[in-house]
């Protein structure tokens, strides 16, 4: 009898011999391939397994056979998750709750899937229902604190951290999640020590690392930056953010060649990420392989159409194609999205000087000064429209500024030679040329 055969199989994947619980689900199956248990248990098993596809094909198999309880439901839900198939996921937790609104799992899994689905508030409502059933439960309190800070209550998240630590001390994703909201509120110090507690904790935590290589790369420690994000890589190899924040540092460290290769592979593991795209458009910028960028930047829209910075990028890549006319167009939308977008006022600086637009372009320095006065690429930029200008003297000034802010700018460098030269103050030109070469 097949029945017989899908119970043994429930008490076999009870006592953890999963091995004999697939043979027996498996017998079952050969004496009737409609035994809907028998799928069902297939399922939980391939669960335990992290199988993820075969796990999905039998809970659904068993569905199709009538066999739809909410546990059931609960693990459809699970595999569709882990299949990044969020809708779906959604859908099965909220039916498995619909038959058993006291089920946990279903609601742990729903505050999940919202999270992803970028519904946070929903989220923690879900999350919320989930402790109604079990007050003790620590990922649903991790669950709840990012969802808080994600929106910005960082109180309500702190005390939501905290409490899963009160209930499980050893476990670092408080920790982290601690260091997250440090991060949120620009204290990278306080956020580093905080990451650092957490890798004390679990050593193998890869968001850890990860957070660290953030805080790092803010405290201007480029190589610990490097080494957290290399870290982050190698313990989660699928996790596109912390291929992207490698490929960032290399860019701070001017290793172009690998942080193409670190973009690269985070578009792979994120071909629809907007962010991913941008990224890499801008390495391919700072190569000056404009063709590529503008692929680049052209994906990045068509998955964020509202992303400011990847009108900014693009805009960019349409000056290197020597197409100044239509990069307006990219910079002022861009600044219809954003408008105290720093990055954008450049742009359309940098665009009218092109377009030899003097008057124009300065308004667009001053404007994004205006917004950062510690900008030492608009104050190039101004420097640049004041030298053609023939205001040397303000110029210089310019360039000086522009200089103590980022004495390695190449550019600000080269200016300060071409406005030495014009100064007839050879040796000092010859020097910042020198130092632009460098």
């Amino acid at each position: 009898r097949a029945d017989l055969f899908a119970g043994l199989g429930r008490v076999y994947a009870r006592t953890g011999r999963i091995n004999r619980a697939l043979q027996a689900f498996d017998r079952a199956l050969q004496l009737n391939p409609d035994e809907a248990e028998a799928h069902a248990g297939r399922g939980d098993v391939y669960r335990q397994l992290r199988d993820h596809a075969r796990a999905l094909a039998s809970y659904e198999k068993a569905i199709t056979l009538g066999a739809g309880s909410a546990e059931i439901y609960e693990g459809l839900g699970a595999m569709y998750f882990a299949s990044n198939h969020m809708e779906d996921a959604a859908a099965a937790f909220s039916r498995a709750i619909e038959m058993d609104d006291k089920l946990t799992d279903a609601h742990e899994g729903l505050g999940h899937t919202l999270a992803s689905l970028n519904r946070p508030k929903d989220s923690i409502r879900a999350f919320k229902r989930a402790l109604r059933q079990d007050l003790r439960r620590v990922s649903v309190y991790i669950g709840i604190g990012n969802m808080y800070r994600i929106l910005g209550h960082f109180d309500d998240a702190r005390a939501a951290y905290q409490r899963a630590s009160e209930l499980n001390e050893l476990h670092p994703a408080p920790v982290c999640g601690l260091g997250e909201i440090f991060l949120a509120k620009n204290e990278p110090e306080k956020a580093s020590l905080a990451f650092r507690s957490a890798i004390r904790l679990d050593p193998r935590w890869a968001p850890a690392h990860k957070g660290l290589g953030v805080a790092n790369r803010l405290l201007g420690k480029t190589r610990d930056a490097l080494y957290g994000y290399q870290k982050a890589v190698e313990l989660a190899p699928q996790d596109p953010e912390a291929h992207l924040g490698l490929a960032e540092t290399y860019v701070d460290l001017n290793d172009l060649d690998e942080a193409l290769a670190a973009s690269q592979h985070a578009t792979q593991l994120a071909p629809h990420d907007a962010n991913v795209h941008t990224a890499l458009g801008n390495i391919y910028l700072r190569l000056r392989d404009y063709p590529a960028a503008k692929d680049a930047f052209e994906k990045a829209l068509s998955f964020g159409p509202r992303l400011a910075v990847a009108y900014v990028g693009a805009g960019k890549t349409l000056i290197g194609l020597e197409q100044p006319a239509k990069a307006l167009q990219y910079f002022r939308r861009a600044l219809s999205i954003d408008e105290e977008s720093v990055p954008a006022y450049i742009g359309l600086g940098d665009t009218y000087r092109c377009l030899k637009e003097y008057e124009d372009a300065v308004e667009a320095y001053r404007k994004a000064l205006e917004l950062a006065p510690q900008s030492a690429v608009a104050l190039v930029g101004l420097s640049q429209i004041l030298l053609r200008q023939g205001e040397l003297d303000e110029a210089l000034v310019q360039i000086e500024q522009a200089l103590e802010l980022a004495p390695q700018l190449a550019e600000a460098q080269f200016t300060l030679g071409e406005i030495m030269r014009k100064l007839d103050r050879r040796d000092e030109s010859i020097q910042a040329y020198q130092r632009a070469i460098r």
